[in-house]
């Protein structure tokens, strides 16, 4: 089994590459020209602030800088460390685990499930186990791909 981790990080990172291409392997972020000459901040003839990537615009960086931002851990994405878990490729099975808070605010521990039973088909079933009790299975959804319109 092997951990879940990185998909927000690698979503963006895909995103940033396809975004801006001009940046290539010998272009890296808050570089500048090596000729070019500094008068406020800005290397000479651009008019961007200093640490523009070459090929990039000002409006481009910011865009840049607000997805950089996002993808920052922070406050909200401590509420998302209970989808971190498993996958078993043999049985083709995710498996999550953590906690939540019922309805009544009480903490309850929780497994999350989903099986991939073939391409058209995943089940994923949801358990809690409240204080004291037994793992109680709360809900199942069964995800099944629409056939496409006049195809069999």
């Amino acid at each position: 089994m092997r951990a879940i981790k990185g998909v927000v990080c690698v979503a963006v990172l895909a995103w940033a590459v396809s975004a801006f291409p001009a940046l290539g392997d010998d272009k890296k972020p808050g570089a500048t020209a090596p000729d070019a000459k500094k008068e406020g901040g800005k290397p000479e003839g651009t008019g961007k602030p200093e640490g523009t990537p070459p090929g990039m615009s000002a409006e481009q960086m910011a865009e840049m800088e607000a997805w950089t931002k996002a993808a920052t851990p922070g406050p909200e994405h401590k509420q998302l460390e209970y989808m971190v878990g498993t996958y078993d490729a043999a049985t083709k099975t995710f498996t999550f685990t953590g906690e939540t808070k019922d309805p009544k605010g009480q903490v309850v521990k929780q497994r999350n499930v989903i099986q991939v039973t073939s391409n058209d088909k995943h089940v994923m079933t949801f358990y809690h186990t409240e204080s004291g009790k037994p793992e109680a299975k709360v809900m199942e959804l069964t995800y099944t791909r629409a056939k496409a319109a006049g195809k069999p």
